[in-house]
């Protein structure tokens, strides 16, 4: 993943989360868009896409646009998920008269059903087919639920800030376990804010006997680790520099992580540098959970899907 640009939402795609976030998308293709604009406006639509044509129509400008189906979506105004990965319905012959078949949608007595139309009326349009044809109609209509949009404004939701959690609390745990196994908690009162000690305090006062880094936060983690050369070096880079860009903007992600009032991403610029920060989390991560596979520590429960 490394090697690819950080603009792509790979990340985000190959887990969970993109089903998560995603709305259920209706579609058309290239023989019926125009003439279900309507229904697309009055739901206040931007976007109808034609996924099987790999293209979309975009309604305020009246324009029929190219786009691939799992497009970047800081390029492209949506994209879209496809839930089923291949297509899951056989065409039929073109001579199975009175309908035809054509990428998702159905043709009878010269009109054209949709995935939509068929899931709403299935009842009325299954009387028309012989009865052999209605496995092929079931098959349309369960076709409603197969592509998800994606927008901008999805990727503000819960499910996307969960996964950025489970990456930022495996990170500060790993990174806060070898301050654990290298300091003192007395020997880092200097490097931590008057909260940070004052939470360590209080436990030591009920009895509670905790090393300090359980305390810390991932900037004051991140600037203990990058002043010991050793353990950057340990860590694989070859410069303090290099640790500290790794973790560049990784405090700010956090914080609007951990808030929920504020917004993850306001625009497609937004959307790269965040993404960007979550693929430096993950090669870090990966690094890390090699790294104590090597020196035989405990595992851990990773339940997060970390991308291959």
């Amino acid at each position: 993943m490394s090697n690819q640009n950080p603009t792509k939402l790979d990340f985000i795609l190959r887990s969970s989360t993109a089903h998560e976030i995603a709305s259920t998308a209706d579609f058309e293709i290239e023989k019926t868009y125009e003439e279900n604009i309507s229904h697309y406006i009055s739901n206040e639509y931007s976007y109808i896409p034609l996924p099987y044509s790999e293209s979309y129509y975009d309604i305020e400008a009246e324009e029929l646009r190219t786009i691939e189906v799992m497009e970047h979506l800081v390029n492209q105004p949506f994209l879209i998920y496809d839930s089923y990965g291949k297509r899951m319905i056989d065409q039929p012959d073109e001579d199975s008269l009175p309908y035809r078949y054509d990428s998702g949608h159905i043709e009878i007595d010269g009109k054209y059903y949709s995935p939509r139309d068929i899931y709403n009326n299935y009842s009325g349009l299954k009387d028309v087919l012989p009865e052999h044809r209605h496995s092929l109609l079931l098959g349309l209509a369960q076709e409603r639920h197969r592509y998800f949009i994606i927008t901008l404004p999805d990727i503000n939701k819960r499910a996307t800030r969960t996964l950025c959690y489970q990456l930022l609390m495996q990170l500060e745990t790993r990174l806060a376990d070898r301050i654990i196994s290298k300091y003192e908690s007395e020997e880092l009162f200097k490097d931590v804010n008057f909260r940070t000690l004052g939470r360590w305090k209080e436990d030591e006062v009920q009895g509670n006997k905790v090393h300090i880094a359980e305390h810390m936060g991932i900037g004051e983690i991140k600037k203990i680790i990058r002043k010991d050369g050793d353990m950057v070096e340990k860590l694989g880079f070859s410069s303090k520099s290099k640790f500290k860009d790794q973790l560049s903007g990784v405090v700010d992600l956090r914080n609007k992580v951990m808030h929920p009032t504020r917004t993850l991403v306001h625009d497609e610029s937004g959307l790269e540098t965040q993404v960007d920060r979550l693929l430096r989390i993950k090669d870090l991560l990966e690094s890390l959970i090699e790294l104590d596979q090597e020196i035989s520590e405990p595992p851990y429960v990773d339940d997060i899907d970390i991308p291959e």
